[in-house]
């Protein structure tokens, strides 16, 4: 019941066009809500309570102050705090001078519980040999532009009519 893996061009070294599938945050929250609510009510949002206790204990916190989310009324119950988490994990030699490192990204969200497995909703992985570019263009700004994307939708609350492009699109199908 999972989405279809979004599919972007993402530069990597030598591939310049390489077309990468990627579980978008908004498509796999809307899909854990819809159907799979045994980990929703664990791993992403396991009561209202736990919610407004985060955002409580967050009150002071610098970053929130004058923060756009806090003009919606009642969102100390509503948004869900989110992180992501990237992560590189030797694949191929581990161990040796010549092992190889793929990098994970992953989301989760920080009221949930359960352990590590359970909790980091897997995004995209690539290997670190193969990246290009640096802040404006490659490999990471082209994730980096997708992840973005995703995650505005999520927070707008809204399936959204464009692609991280602009380009219209409904994105993948449930």
């Amino acid at each position: 019941k999972i989405p279809k893996p979004f599919k972007a061009n993402v530069p990597l070294k030598g591939f310049p066009n390489s077309i990468q599938s990627m579980l978008l945050p908004h498509e796999m929250f809307a899909c854990i809500w819809e159907s799979y609510k045994n980990v929703w009510n664990t791993a992403i949002v396991p009561s209202a309570d736990r919610v407004r206790k985060f955002w409580r204990s967050m009150q002071l916190h610098p970053q929130l102050r004058e923060h756009p989310m806090t003009s919606t009324p009642d969102w100390f119950s509503h948004t869900v705090p989110l992180a992501v988490h990237g992560d590189g994990v030797p694949i191929t030699g581990i161990g040796k001078v010549w092992s190889r490192v793929m990098t994970n990204y992953s989301w989760y969200s920080l009221v949930g519980h359960g352990n590590t497995s359970s909790m980091l909703m897997w995004i995209w992985g690539f290997f670190d040999k193969l990246k290009v570019g640096d802040q404006t263009t490659g490999t990471l700004f082209e994730f980096y532009t997708v992840l973005k994307w995703s995650f505005l939708a999520l927070a707008e609350g809204k399936w959204p009519s464009t692609n991280h492009r602009g380009e219209a699109q409904l994105g993948s199908e449930l």
